[in-house]
C-alpha cells in the first residue's frame, strides 16, 4: 500500500466514523496506555535507509481522549520510542530516540462483544534524534516529519468495569521533511532527497473507560 492510498483510507475511515450519529450512549473521557515493538520500514531520507538511520524501537504510547458512545472515540496521542539497532561505525557509540504526537479516531466495531474488535486512524507530526560518539566526538542529527496517515486495529477483552486489555497494531506512513545535523566541525541543515517512511507497532494496549 502506496502513502497516497493509505492517507485516502485513513481519510475514509475518519468519515465513516464521523458521519455516524452519536447516541450520546457510553459517552465520557478514556486513557489508554500502549507498549510494543515497532519495526523501520523505507527510508528516513533518500539514500538512508530508516532502519541504519534510528534502527528498532521499544514504543509507549498514550492515548488521552472523550468516547461519543459506546462506539466511536475521538483523542489525542502521544509516543515516545526507545531506538536501537541502527548502523554503527566500529568502536563508536550510537542512540537513538522518537517522539510522534497527533489526533486519531478510534471505532468499536462490536462494543457487546466478549472481544471487541477496533480499528482506528490518526495524522501527526514525528520527531526523530540521532547521536553518534567516536573518541569523545558527537554527531547529532534531528529528522522532522509529517505522519500522513497511521492505521490502527486491535481487540480487547473486558476484564473488569471500565478496563479492557488487548492486542494492538499500527503502520505509519510519515515523511521527513527537515533535518539538522551538528558535527564537531559544524551544523548543516536540510534535506537533500525526501523519502517516504514506515513504523510497523505491534504490541499490547490496556484501556480506562473514565
Amino acid at each position: 500500500m502506496n502513502p497516497r492510498r493509505a492517507t485516502l483510507l485513513g481519510a475514509a475511515l475518519v468519515a465513516l466514523a464521523l458521519a455516524r450519529p452519536a447516541r450520546g450512549e457510553d459517552s465520557g473521557p478514556f486513557a489508554a496506555v500502549r507498549a510494543g515493538y515497532g519495526l523501520p520500514l523505507g527510508d528516513a531520507v533518500a539514500g538512508a535507509r530508516l532502519s541504519e538511520a534510528v534502527g528498532r524501537q521499544v514504543p509507549l504510547w498514550l492515548d488521552l481522549g472523550w468516547r461519543l458512545d459506546d462506539r466511536l472515540a475521538l483523542a489525542l496521542f502521544g509516543q515516545y520510542g526507545f531506538a536501537g539497532g541502527m548502523a554503527c561505525a566500529a568502536g563508536a557509540s550510537c542512540s537513538a530516540s522518537t517522539i510522534r504526537f497527533g489526533a486519531e479516531v478510534l471505532l468499536r466495531l462490536q462494543p457487546d462483544s466478549a472481544f471487541g474488535p477496533w480499528a482506528g486512524a490518526g495524522i501527526g507530526w514525528e520527531i526523530a534524534w540521532t547521536s553518534s560518539s567516536v573518541s569523545g566526538l558527537e554527531t547529532r542529527s534531528t529528522f522532522q516529519g509529517l505522519e500522513l496517515v497511521d492505521l490502527q486495529g486491535g481487540g480487547d477483552w473486558r476484564v473488569a468495569p471500565g478496563f479492557t486489555i488487548g492486542p494492538w497494531a499500527a503502520l505509519t506512513f510519515a515523511r521527513y521533511l527537515s533535518l539538522d545535523t551538528t558535527t564537531p566541525i559544524g551544523s548543516r541543515s536540510g534535506v537533500s532527497g525526501k523519502s517516504f517512511h514506515l513504523w510497523l507497532e505491534l504490541g499490547l494496549m490496556g484501556r480506562f473507560d473514565l
